[in-house]
């Protein structure tokens, strides 16, 4: 099963201008018309315990909405060490991609692999918290601006206002259980 393809910055461009955004200067998710700083944000430092941090992740990878792909971007300011950039690189295609580590993958969802998919990108999502490196994600079903940012380990969560208050509720619940796995996942398991 393939997980995931390394896309050219036009390719993404392409797929993310039917939502609204684009890649920006830094080799991160930015809307079309403003910056993403001008979206309402919610953050959230992430845990420190690792069973709670992976939960947290499966928590806000379950945030952004289901689609038909999910495009993961890392930045230009990445400074994962070469041990790091290995697993996480493992994680996204399964093989080291090696030296600099600003690539944008493209996560194809068909029904019978999103479940896997979406466990995998919560894995990396874990080991972008873990080393404090810097990711963004989106899909194609982000017609509320749903960005999560993640950066030196904090989870940003850019959206129109509605899908804030989601953002707001999801991490309420996490904070008052933060070793619960969320609905996604206890489902499907």
């Amino acid at each position: 099963m393939k997980i995931s393809e390394i896309i050219s910055d036009q390719a993404a461009n392409a797929l993310l201008a039917k939502v609204g955004m684009t890649i920006g200067d830094w080799h991160d998710i930015n809307i079309i018309h403003g910056e993403r700083t001008s979206l309402p944000v919610v953050s959230f430092k992430a845990p420190k315990h690792a069973s709670e941090l992976f939960c947290f992740a499966q928590h806000i990878a379950g945030w952004i909405p289901k689609g038909d792909w999910k495009i993961l971007v890392t930045d230009c300011s990445n400074s994962l060490s070469r041990d790091e950039s290995l697993l996480v690189s493992q994680g996204c295609v399964g093989h080291d991609l090696g030296g600099a580590f600003n690539r944008l993958f493209c996560f194809g969802l068909d029904e019978d692999q999103r479940f896997e998919i979406d466990v995998v990108i919560a894995n990396i999502i874990f080991l972008f918290l873990l080393f404090e490196g810097h990711a963004y994600l989106t899909s194609s079903s982000s017609k509320m601006f749903q960005i999560l940012g993640i950066q030196d380990g904090y989870a940003y969560l850019y959206a129109k206002d509605l899908q804030l208050s989601r953002a707001e509720e999801l991490l309420k619940n996490f904070e008052y259980n933060p070793r619960s796995v969320p609905k996604w996942v206890s489902d499907r398991l």
